[in-house]
């Protein structure tokens, strides 16, 4: 169907990850009630059509939904609905889920990046898309000269 009862849009969340010094904060870009389930709906927009399985290897699927059971008690269903940005643009919707080694996986790797960052380790990804937004990217520009001062 493509008719659903919004439940919420750019909804904040902010959540505990157990062992870590700091909250998750994002924001859901819209819940919607899928049939029986709730439905996270993540918009992106692409050069070029998902392939397949892209979606279940997305970790932001596994966050927002980790996120959502934290608050709710219940896993969610997620949807991205990715417009191409081709000669013939296009919508499609890719759905996955997220089930309890998931989120146990994800506790482990957050955890991870956590002792990572309080040990001082540092990987400069200069080929992301966000680099040239980047508040940080002039500091990122020179952290290699730190250890040489």
């Amino acid at each position: 169907s493509d008719y659903y009862t919004i439940k919420g849009v750019a909804q904040a969340f902010r959540i505990d990850i157990p062992g870590l010094d700091k909250p998750l904060i994002g924001e859901y870009d819209l819940i919607v009630q899928d049939g029986r389930d709730a439905c996270i709906v993540d918009w992106k927009t692409s050069a070029s059509r998902w392939p397949a399985g892209k979606a279940d290897r997305d970790l932001q699927a596994t966050v927002f939904s980790y996120a959502y059971e934290k608050q709710n008690g219940t896993t969610p269903l997620f949807r991205f609905d990715v417009i191409t940005k081709t000669k013939n643009p296009g919508c499609e919707s890719h759905y996955t889920s997220r089930g309890f080694h998931d989120f146990r996986r994800f506790e482990v790797l957050a955890n991870r990046a956590q002792y990572a960052i309080n040990k001082g380790v540092f990987l400069p990804n200069e080929t992301s898309f966000a680099c040239s937004e980047c508040p940080y990217r002039d500091r990122c520009g020179q952290w290699h000269l730190k250890r040489w001062r």
